[in-house]
């Protein structure tokens, strides 16, 4: 099952859908091209943002910068809204969880 964790500024899937061996999984192809797209877009458009991606673990990420936040959030939105839409399509193999934001703590000195 790929789970899907999100907060306000990142998006996470880690995990193997189970609909289909690897290469034929239309669940995973979907997840990836989502996440890719979302990414190519922001990154055409000129915007910094962190994308982690790891084939092994199969994990991807992305998390938006606090420089280009509020022109990335559109992008960012819509593919929660589509990752939902994908796990009501397919609840046997893909989970989507909002978690808290984390809070940034100052040092102390």
């Amino acid at each position: 099952m790929i789970i899907i964790r999100y907060n306000q500024n990142e998006i996470t899937a880690s995990g193997h859908s189970g609909y289909a061996e690897s290469g034929n999984d239309i669940v995973c192809a979907s997840i990836s091209t989502a996440f890719r797209t979302t990414a190519e877009i922001m990154n055409a458009m000129g915007y910094k943002f962190f994308l982690g991606i790891s084939e092994e673990v199969p994990y991807i990420g992305i998390q938006l910068s606090d420089e280009f936040y509020e022109q990335t959030y559109p992008y960012f939105k819509t593919l929660v809204k589509i990752v939902k839409d994908l796990a009501e399509e397919f609840p046997k193999n893909l989970k989507v969880f909002e978690v808290e934001t984390k809070v940034k703590k100052d040092k102390v000195n």
